[in-house]
């Protein structure tokens, strides 16, 4: 909720090329962004200081809900004449208009029909969108998309609806805007439906994507979940929060600097991204199991030999860890190395910010552990199909087959004990400090640590 007034101003029309509403569209536009909001009354300011909620866009891109705006029509007027001209030489009749060069606009108060009753309503965006579409100037498809943002569209005279903004909140996101009250040492469920997180070290910033692809981000445990535009099927976050990356349905690639950036699209395609902490080292995997890294999104993809199926760099960047399609292991030392075939079979493995602890499952979801590049691999008791560990390796977070979640503390610890719940997915901040999972209906859930 706002703790200052805020105003909303809209235009529309029709969508008839011909209709003067349409081809005087940018003057109305020019008239009530620079003429009358900035130059007579001065309304500038963003309302959220981020792109993704911009001072003034397209109604689709502005992702943000309001109960209701203010709203300016064009009303024109233009004289035309008619000749009749007779066809010559085997040509038809035809009747032409000609314009004249009297053309008048004028810049009113919308007038509307209001949805809620049907009586006449003056000034509001939803009630001039809703006449347009009684006149079979614009598609209910349209009206229906505007109506997303104009969540009071029906009770238009309510400039305080903060009824129907919360209504819309729910509906969205299925959660309270309250944040919720986190017991420590147990599992505390987060509104919202996510597939697939990601945390930052500290556990400030947290991104998800949904079923949908939707991506969805949040300002630690004690913001709310906000919706971000743009398909990502998985993300990736660096350390100090401020690199994000992912990957869309059809792999390809999109970067954006923190929160406050924007999705720019990065040439290539992958399936799987892993991020060092400061976000300076950036290794993927293509759809056919070749290597890419570049340095940071101000480089360029640069092909390293060899294939993977999976990759997993260290905070710092100097070692990479990888697994091929037949489950072989591979080590390097960042870009200046070669790959090392390390004994053992993993599907899936993690590396720790410093490279000194090495985490991976196999096939059988089995759980082996090695000190860095010069360790043993070493059984942990237990099996895993999914894991999460901290930067420093001393908090291993994994969920078993039968969706049971597991905790093993320390670094050379070799059992695992269990937490209840259930989840099918896991991840833990790089400090070890913020847990968040997702059980089988995609709710999400949080937990300060272990204890």
């Amino acid at each position: 909720r706002t703790e200052d007034e805020i105003h909303c101003h809209g235009l529309a029309w029709a969508n008839d090329a011909g209709d003067f509403t349409n081809q005087l569209k940018f003057n109305n536009f020019f008239f009530v962004s620079f003429f009358d909001h900035m130059y007579q009354r001065g309304y500038v300011e963003n309302v959220v200081d981020m792109d993704e909620v911009p001072m003034c866009s397209c109604m689709e891109d502005m992702n943000i809900r309001v109960s209701r705006s203010d709203c300016t029509q064009i009303d024109a007027s233009l004289t035309f004449s008619l000749r009749y001209v007779f066809g010559e030489g085997g040509n038809d009749d035809e009747l032409v208009a000609i314009p004249g060069n009297d053309l008048e606009i004028q810049f009113n108060s919308c007038q509307g029909i209001n949805p809620g009753n049907g009586n006449a309503q003056n000034n509001d965006l939803a009630s001039y969108v809703y006449r347009l579409n009684q006149e079979d100037k614009i598609s209910d498809l349209t009206q229906t998309e505007i109506f997303k943002t104009l969540v009071g569209y029906a009770n238009p005279n309510d400039n305080h609806n903060e009824a129907a903004c919360i209504d819309a909140y729910e509906a969205e996101f299925g959660l309270p805007t309250l944040p919720p009250i986190v017991e420590d040492g147990q599992w505390n469920e987060v509104g919202g439906h996510l597939k697939h997180v990601s945390i930052s070290k500290y556990g400030e910033h947290i991104w998800g994507v949904d079923t949908d692809d939707n991506i969805f981000y949040r300002n630690g445990l004690e913001g709310d979940w906000m919706s971000i535009p743009g398909s990502l099927k998985q993300v990736s976050v660096s350390g100090d929060g401020d690199h994000v990356w992912g990957v869309d349905s059809v792999d390809d690639i999109f970067y954006r600097n923190g929160i406050g950036g924007s999705w720019t699209q990065i040439n290539g395609k992958l399936k799987q991204v892993s991020l060092s902490e400061d976000g300076a080292h950036v290794w993927g995997i293509t759809p056919t199991d070749s290597i890419l890294y570049r340095n940071g999104v101000s480089g360029e993809w640069t092909q390293i030999e060899g294939s993977l199926k999976q990759v997993s760099v260290s905070g710092d960047g100097g070692h990479v860890w990888g697994v091929n399609s037949v489950n072989e292991i591979y080590y390097r030392l960042g870009t200046e190395g070669d790959w090392i075939r390390i004994g053992g079979g993993l599907t899936w493995v993690v590396v720790s910010g410093d490279g000194t602890h090495v985490t991976g499952v196999t096939v059988h979801d089995q759980i082996f552990h090695r000190s860095g590049v010069l360790g043993e691999w070493i059984q942990i008791h237990g099996s895993l199909k999914q894991i999460s560990v901290s930067e420093d390796g001393t908090h291993l977070w994994g969920i078993g087959p039968d969706n049971k979640v597991y905790y093993r503390a320390g670094a050379v610890e070799l059992e695992l004990g269990q937490i209840d719940g259930s989840m099918k997915y896991v991840e833990t901040s790089g400090n070890g400090e913020h847990v968040w999972g997702v059980d089988s209906k995609d709710d999400i859930f949080y937990r300060n640590g272990v204890d």
